[in-house]
């Protein structure tokens, strides 16, 4: 059996395709499996006339360190695996392999694709594509090597008859030293000229075309302005104000010069041309003009704010993003019909992906959008005047403002035991807090961690098992916080849903654990609180607590005195927090209270006293605004039949 190694010993030969062996006669007892050609020889190994087993044989790769023989590392035979494939398609016959004997095979470079098929080093190497690959441009520029010594028609005429049926027509055509060159728009075209490239001429010449993906180049001058602005002209109609720019490149004046819209430095020049003669234009029509990107479009809003209708049919716009520069225009049409980016998306999100960037387009591709829903915003986009607090209600204000006073009093004491009759029998209680310095020793919050119920940070099990439910088992883990003093000054009230049934509120704000002989930190928290009637007063059903670090703003003004202009004074209650009795006196005030404040106590009096708003806000007034004094001295009148009828009267 004949066994093939490479070396150079005696006995080697060279097959067809240039490949060097060894040839070694072996005999039939030999242990090592040899590898053959034949596949008769092969089936003789495995069958009946081996004298031993095949089973039994192994295989075996020989090594010999006779001088001149050549070894292979696992790296070497890496590399040759991942040498660079011939990109050219052809099969690999034996005839055309070895071609690359003298030199080394070519090095591919790390990280690039293994080919599937190819020539290593052989005839083909280095060869052109099969195929073209269509430009972002949409243009594409031929050469014709030595071009030059035929006129233009009869090299035209011959290209055409090898190209036929196909549409040929050739753009700037130029020539010097070495050729000749034109461009074509059409990508079919071009393709055609790469695969068929060589043409014979009457003479029998044989002329070489190659195809490349360019753009024609173009000086923009004040000539070529003047040019434009003259093109524009003829093309705009004053009666409906729409410029039509279809296929501007291809304008009868403009023939021996590339206006190629789709060049930025064009399209810039186009929009100035635009701007400074017509600027009350209303639409645009740009199809057909192979416009890939919308660079220049923003500043139109600002030359040309009536434009309205933008045509942008038969395009190149792949991206939505490629829409942005339209975001500042005024658009309530637009078509995008015969771009890519038409077909790029579901007709929804297409939809969508536009409007985020034409938000008062009212039409799309000719059909009419349907109404867009969004924010009830002013058009100047003023925002209301942000609050403090907010309350749904105003005659809800001296019943929350009299159970936050009892609550906190009571939470801010050494003793919360007393918080038991604060809450529902069946009260449900739930703690998160969050610190990006939980995990620093001596900082974060860690005495509420242990208790933390974030759902980002606990698996299911636990997250059931940290929900407190009963009034005891709530007030037990309260009572486990370090004592607390409240900031009142800081808190903001939400009175959302005040209702005979129940009371939704939260309450946002500052307090500092007190510690002794310690620092004493402050932290920031949210209390969400549903509270419903409970006998004469009210209870807590439901509370969920977040606590968090506080911001610098935050710690700069905490607990500071307010101004007494400012804020109504409150009464300290007496009466234990259950029950809290809805109480209709308001607190006294000084002279410059808010209109807020205004508006709740003038309600107040109307429901305490029945007079109308009229009367019961000039009893304010003529009272300097002391709630207390105007009750007084309303009932005092009311005795004596001092006050009209008509104050009565709503």
């Amino acid at each position: 059996m004949q066994k093939f190694r490479g070396g150079r010993g005696r006995g080697r030969f060279h097959n067809n395709s240039g490949d060097r062996f060894q040839k070694r006669e072996e005999s039939q007892d030999d242990e090592g499996v040899g590898f053959n050609y034949h596949d008769g020889d092969r089936r003789r190994r495995m069958g009946e006339s081996s004298s031993k087993p095949f089973d039994k044989r192994r295989v075996s790769f020989k090594t010999n360190d006779r001088q001149g023989r050549q070894r292979f590392s696992d790296g070497a035979i890496r590399k040759i695996l991942e040498e660079d494939e011939d990109m050219s398609g052809n099969d690999h016959s034996q005839s055309n392999r070895g071609g690359n004997r003298g030199g080394s095979l070519p090095v591919r470079r790390r990280g690039s694709p293994i080919p599937r098929r190819g020539n290593f080093g052989g005839q083909n190497w280095g060869k052109r594509r099969s195929k073209l690959v269509a430009g972002t441009s949409g243009w594409y520029q031929v050469v014709i090597q030595h071009g030059q010594q035929f006129p233009k028609d009869v090299l035209f005429k011959r290209i055409l008859e090898h190209i036929f049926p196909q549409i040929f027509v050739p753009h700037y055509f130029t020539t010097d030293s070495n050729g000749c060159s034109f461009f074509v728009d059409e990508f079919d075209t071009a393709e055609k000229l790469y695969r068929n490239n060589r043409i014979e001429m009457p003479s029998g010449q044989t002329l070489t075309l190659k195809v490349y993906s360019s753009v024609p180049n173009v000086i923009v001058d004040s000539s070529l302005k003047e040019r434009i602005k003259m093109a524009m002209a003829k093309r705009y109609n004053t009666q409906t104000k729409a410029l039509d720019l279809t296929r501007f490149y291809a304008d009868s004046d403009l023939t021996d010069v590339f206006v190629g819209l789709s060049r930025v430095s064009i399209m810039g020049t186009a929009i100035d041309v635009i701007a400074e003669n017509v600027p009350q234009i209303e639409t645009l029509i740009l199809s057909d003009n192979k416009i890939f990107a919308l660079t220049h479009f923003d500043t139109l809003a600002k030359k040309c704010p009536n434009l309205k209708n933008l045509c942008l049919r038969n395009n190149k716009i792949a991206t939505p993003n490629t829409l942005d520069n339209l975001k500042s225009l005024p658009l309530t049409e637009l078509v995008l019909a015969g771009n890519p980016i038409k077909d790029k998306f579901p007709q929804q999100q297409y939809i969508s992906e536009v409007r985020k960037r034409a938000t008062k387009l009212v039409i799309l591709d000719g059909d009419p959008l349907p109404p867009q829903i969004g924010f009830d915003v002013s058009p100047e986009g003023v925002l209301p005047t942000a609050r403090n607090s907010f309350i749904c209600d105003v005659n809800g204000t001296a019943i929350v403002r009299q159970f936050l006073e009892q609550y906190f009093m009571l939470f801010d004491s050494e003793n919360r035991q007393p918080l038991l009759d604060a809450y529902h029998e069946h009260a449900t209680f739930s703690l998160t807090s969050y610190s990006p310095f939980d995990e620093i020793p001596g900082r974060g919050l860690k005495p509420y961690s242990f208790m933390n119920r974030n759902l980002l940070k606990t698996n299911y099990e636990r997250k059931r098992r940290l929900v407190k439910y009963g009034r005891l088992p709530v007030v037990s883990y309260l009572s486990e916080f370090p004592l607390t003093q409240h900031d009142p000054q800081s808190f903001g009230v939400d009175l959302s849903v005040f209702l005979p049934q129940m009371i939704l509120l939260t309450v946002t704000g500052l307090f500092r654990e007190k510690r002794k002989n310690q620092s004493q930190p402050l932290r920031s928290f949210q209390k969400c609180l549903l509270i419903v009637p409970s006998g004469g007063g009210f209870c807590i059903r439901n509370e969920m607590l977040h606590i968090t670090d506080v911001t610098k703003d935050q710690t700069m003004g905490a607990f500071k005195p307010a101004p007494v202009t400012e804020t109504p004074q409150m009464h300290t209650p007496q009466a234990p927090i259950a029950p809290v009795a809805p109480i209709q006196a308001m607190p006294s005030t000084s002279h410059g209270v808010d209109d807020v404040t205004k508006m709740q106590m003038i309600q107040a009096l109307v429901q305490s006293s029945n007079m109308n708003m009229e009367w019961s806000r000039k009893c304010l007034e003529e009272n300097n605004w002391d709630y207390e004094r105007a009750g007084y001295v309303f009932a005092e009148m009311n005795k004596q039949n001092k006050i009209p009828p008509e104050a009565f009267m709503k």
